[in-house]
């Protein structure tokens, strides 16, 4: 019921602009106090508005009814007396409240009153949401947006925006509600009314929630107390409850600590207690049942408590969220009381399936599993862990675009992890079988972004529509580079800067809704996709005898735990590890030492050795020197070559080491042929974007940035030079002002075996698809900044990439499908290798390593082969692991773009020439003398 009141108590702010009435002069009236307004203006929504705010505060529900209905008995076509009845009693429950409100929109469209219209429709809206009529909901929504348009009034229309996103929201369907957010978002902020923007900020930080961005949900949600000040206390205590729920995903991955998490949920209770508000105090005390800082009591006492709460109000989900931490806590305690507690979820299961709440439903099966799991009935436990991870990809597929996808399944990872650990862990010498379903498991999490595209054939990712829609993306792609130009451009004074990144986002909105659209209509998307994931045996299988495969899973030690899987071509191995909160602080420590280059971070590199490597590679046979590893979590940012045996050298000194985003796409991979490109390489180097006369020392960027300085990239075109020179064939290297964006879209790049770009990289953590390689622009319509949104469509077919950039192995770390950096859209254009930076890499240094690398790659050794013994060499050099450890393959190592090498490859080509010299020598001959004997004889004199 709360989120009726929000949406009508600022119906009247927009309904009274230059209003007699002032919401200052009605905020705490009593019923009676309200009289005179009614009297003096009976047209003033501010008026009725007083009623209900009275009720609200102070809980005048029968008097605000009584007075509504009398001044309807007076005026029984007055629709603001119905639209507010409704108001008060749909928070009170009554059914009736539909009925007042579509009376009040039939009142106001008599009228031709815009605004009133506008306004009931919303009304009716949110309250048929709260019967989980979400298509009815959206039509009246729909109705509405179409007369907000109609006023002219972009405030009126920006909070009908508002209430869509939340419509969308509320089935889950967290991409288009993102949208729609930041759309409103483009025209509230930072001008519009303080109580807008801060229904804005809410909006944001619950999208960004559903959508698994937590970092960005607690930032809008902080910024939404920051609004609000002290003028609203129980608005207040939902916002500290909503926040302190995103602080414990904050949690998990090293952010904030447990004493903080525990600090915000009890500050969350005071304030909800302080405030009367009770839908704040039920999450705050929900937040503290699931708690494990907690001790039992105390959590069965708020899981009891809180489920009471929600049952008052008649907030369903809460109510299914109630009872399963109350199964699992009273199951904690009383071990005999299994019977309750299944009791327990078969309500919650029973009333999420009512609600159609797919989120509410598969919280209830997971818990479902866990109760089977506490009471060792073992095999109905697993049914129900696999019957939640069917449930968590519908709620996945319900979101459209690719990224938006990611994000959301990005929430539930940690359920699949838990799942693995359970079948791993449950015996203390884990079956084959239970193995193989751990693996299973693991695969359906991982990578599944490019798993699709790969199944689809890329359909998904590929705009191939001849709808008029796809040539507005393709203006909009337009403008967006215009802008970019713009931006790039040193002497844009801060407040135009402002004025075009608020154009720019405006722009990448209605792109990513065009996506959407297309991808609404797609026939793939009609289905839960169900990945082709190999079994073991036929990983093993793929396998060389001097290779090993290694899959690590990251969980918190109550949730199955951490493992890796080692598997060789002997046998599989599961390898127990620490929990990840350990890990994510070591690996964080780790890498900030790493970049002191004066070998203080040997200490951490060997702990972490020991941590993550030591036994796993105890289990590998004494053969094995190439490893293929699938990070998880903040492992995608670890250099592994760079980990030290104790009193040992470096790993990349024993090993190969290549890193992939699954092991069924490094199986699929694996069996492909190598591509027969053949022309070597294309590379791109320092285009024509810098100042010459100030060389960059690190090959990055911050576009964005006010005053961003674009070097110049000297050792980057020696770099291309040789790598040209060293691969030979008809290679080609495009410099300056030849080093183009248009170029490199028009050239078929089917031609080349490795596409290099040695060029400054833009890394945007927030925004992923604003990430992209800098070329020089080369055409109208062209903005230098190859995007990712722009790599997906390239046509590639199994090259070799090279992104000698900063950070371009970088990006945001998506739950299970890793890594959303340029890499991943260069893998989604079709490429299977991609050599790439783990941070800022120094011109000179990369371009030295670069260099070893071309020479190594010309000798006809693997990707990864080559640039582990170019390591090797600065290694042997004394360089520090900063210089060399941040290259690092991605994908599949085993690639060789120079079979034989180049100077095999030259021998045969020269073989190949005498041949043919000699076959055409012969060939002549034998021409001549057929010649000779046709020539007829000569007649005698």
């Amino acid at each position: 019921m709360g989120r009726a009141i929000v949406v009508i108590l600022f119906v009247a702010a927009f309904g009274t602009a230059g209003a007699a009435v002032e919401l200052s002069d009605i905020q705490w009236k009593t019923v009676e106090e309200c009289e005179p307004f009614l009297e003096e203006q009976p047209r003033d929504l501010y008026s009725y508005l007083c009623v209900y705010l009275a009720a609200r505060n102070h809980q005048q529900w029968d008097e605000a009814i009584a007075r509504l209905e009398a001044q309807l008995e007076l005026q029984p076509d007055n629709p603001r007396a119905r639209l507010y009845l409704g108001s008060v009693v749909a928070d009170i429950g009554q059914p009736r409240a539909e009925q007042l409100f579509r009376a009040a929109v039939e009142g106001f469209e008599r009228e031709d009153e815009i605004r009133g219209e506008v306004w009931s429709r919303v009304s009716l809206a949110t309250n048929l949401q709260y019967q989980f009529r979400f298509d009815d909901a959206g039509g009246q929504l729909g109705l509405a947006h179409s007369r907000a348009e109609q006023s002219d009034d972009p405030l009126l229309l920006a909070e009908v925006v508002l209430n869509q996103g939340w419509n969308k929201h509320l089935q889950a369907e967290h991409g288009p509600a993102w949208t729609l957010f930041r759309q409103a978002e483009s025209v509230i902020v930072p001008d519009g009314p303080n109580y807008l923007q801060v229904r804005v900020e809410d909006g944001l930080a619950s999208a960004a929630w559903g959508l698994g961005m937590y970092l960005q949900s607690f930032e809008h949600y902080g910024r939404q107390l920051d609004l609000m000040g002290d003028s609203n206390p129980m608005r207040e205590a939902g916002v500290r409850s909503r926040r302190a729920m995103v602080a414990r995903e904050l949690r998990s991955v090293g952010v904030l600590t447990g004493g903080d998490v525990i600090r915000l949920e009890r500050e969350a209770l005071d304030s909800a207690v302080r405030s009367g508000s009770l839908s704040a105090e039920t999450t705050a005390r929900l937040l503290l049942a699931e708690s494990s800082d907690v001790n039992l009591e105390e959590r069965i006492e708020h899981a009891v408590h809180g489920l009471r709460l929600a049952r008052e109000m008649r907030l369903n989900s809460d109510i299914c969220w109630a009872l399963c931490v109350l199964a699992e806590t009273t199951l904690a305690r009383e071990p005999g009381r299994a019977d309750e507690a299944f009791r327990l979820v078969a309500e919650a299961h029973s009333l999420a399936t009512q609600m159609g709440d797919v989120e509410s439903l598969a919280r209830a099966t997971n818990a479902r599993s866990k109760l089977y799991l506490r009471i060792g009935d073992r095999q109905r436990g697993i049914e129900s862990g696999f019957a939640t991870l069917d449930q968590v990809e519908r709620i996945r597929d319900l979101q459209l675009d690719r990224e938006v996808r990611a994000r959301v399944f990005s929430r539930f990872a940690d359920v699949y992890r838990a799942l693995a650990g359970y079948l791993l862990s449950a015996e203390e010498n884990p079956s084959a079988k239970d193995v193989e379903r751990a693996f299973q498991t693991v695969e359906r999490m991982r990578a599944r972004i490019l798993l699709d595209s790969l199944d689809a054939g890329r359909l998904t990712e590929t705009l191939t529509s001849d709808d008029p829609i796809v040539e507005e993306r393709a203006l909009i792609l337009e403008k967006i580079a215009e802008i970019q130009r713009r931006l790039l451009e040193p002497d844009v004074v801060t407040t135009k800067r402002q004025s075009l990144l608020g154009d720019l986002g405006a722009l990448e909105l209605r792109e990513l809704a065009i996506r959407e659209l297309v991808a609404a209509a797609h026939p793939h998307f009609a289905t839960v996709r169900s990945p082709v994931i190999p079994s073991l045996e036929q990983l093993r299988r793929s396998l060389a005898d001097d290779q090993a495969l290694v899959s690590y899973v990251l969980s918190e030690a109550g949730e199955g735990g951490s493992w890796a899987l080692v598997i060789s071509r002997d046998e599989v191995h599961p390898v127990p590890l620490p929990h990840c909160g350990l890990l994510h602080r070591e690996i964080r420590m780790y890498s900030a030492l790493l970049q002191r280059r004066d070998g203080s971070e040997r200490q951490a590199s060997e702990r972490l050795h020991g941590l993550l490597l030591a036994e796993v590679l105890d289990r590998l046979p004494p053969r094995v020197r190439r490893l293929v590893i699938v990070p998880d979590g903040a492992m995608h940012r670890l250099p592994f070559g760079a980990l030290h045996r104790p009193n040992g050298q470096p790993m990349a000194t024993e090993y190969e080491i290549c890193l992939v985003p699954s092991l069924s796409i490094w199986w699929r991979w694996s069996r492909e042929s190598e591509p027969t490109a053949e022309i070597p390489v294309l590379a791109f180097a320092d285009p024509a974007v810098g100042s010459a006369a100030r060389p960059a020392e690190h090959r990055s960027i911050d576009l964005f940035a006010e005053g961003a300085e674009l070097g110049a990239l000297p050792h980057a075109r020696r770099e291309v030079r040789t790598m040209t020179r060293m691969l030979g064939g008809r290679s080609r290297s495009l410099t300056g002002e030849d080093a183009t964006e248009h170029t490199l879209k028009q050239i078929d790049l089917g031609h080349y075996r490795i596409i290099h770009l040695a060029v400054h990289a833009l890394v945007d953590e927030q925004r992923p698809d604003r990430s992209a390689v800098l070329l020089a622009p080369g055409a109208d319509g062209e903005d230098g900044l190859l995007q990712f949104r722009e790599v997906v469509d390239l046509n590639l077919d199994g090259q070799i990439v090279i992104l000698s950039a900063c950070r371009s192995a970088s990006g945001p770390v998506i739950g299970g499908d890793g890594v959303m950096g340029l890499a991943h859209a260069f893998f989604l254009a079709g490429s299977r290798t991609v050599v790439a930076g783990l941070w800022p890499l120094r011109d000179d240094e990369v371009s030295l390593l670069m260099e070893e690398f071309a020479r190594e790659l010309a000798g006809g050794r693997t990707v990864a082969a080559a640039l582990t013994s170019a390591k090797r060499t600065l290694i042997r050099g004394g360089a520090p692991a900063a210089a060399w450890a941040g290259l690092v393959v991605l994908g599949e190592g085993d690639q060789v773009p120079l079979p034989g090498g180049r100077s095999r490859r030259i021998g045969a080509v020269t073989a190949a020439l005498a041949s043919a010299l000699v076959l055409g020598a012969l060939a002549v001959m034998v021409v001549l003398a057929l010649r000779r004997r046709r020539r007829p004889a000569h007649r005698p004199l």
